[in-house]
């Protein structure tokens, strides 16, 4: 009887048990696979927000820094919480706004740099034309 059975449910059933093993393995697989772009992303969201911290963005940008260690911060809790996709997008957020933090506070260093030069410009030609009214 169980011969007869065989033969009618054709070859394919004696695989058909491997069919969930395959997905189970598939879907580790890919869950893996986000679990560590995840914990890359937020490796280097951590990297800028210190390189951002290391300049004058605490002073120059503090609402951009701020919003970034929050945004790494949730980035973190979502990974803990296996939600790997979520941390990955708030962890690259994280990065663009250290980026932008430091960024700005870039831009203010260059800002401030200029106003020098130009006072130091303008105290030239005072002193030029002092020099060139006295001969």
């Amino acid at each position: 009887m169980r011969a007869r059975r065989r033969e009618k449910e054709g070859p394919w059933t004696r695989w058909i048990g491997y069919v969930p093993l395959g997905l189970i393995i598939l879907a580790t697989a890919c869950a893996s696979a986000d679990k560590g772009a995840a914990r890359k992303e937020i490796g280097s969201a951590e990297s800028a927000i210190n390189q951002a911290r290391t300049g004058s963005a605490t002073q120059s940008s503090p609402l951009e820094l701020r919003l970034a260690e929050d945004k790494l911060a949730r980035a973190n809790a979502a990974f803990e919480e296996g939600e790997y996709e979520t941390a990955e997008r708030l962890a690259e957020q994280a990065s663009a706004d250290a980026t932008l933090a430091e960024a700005r506070a870039q831009n203010v260093k260059t800002k401030e740099m200029v106003r020098t030069l130009q006072d130091s410009i303008s105290q030239l030609r005072r002193e030029i034309e002092h020099s060139t009214t006295v001969q």
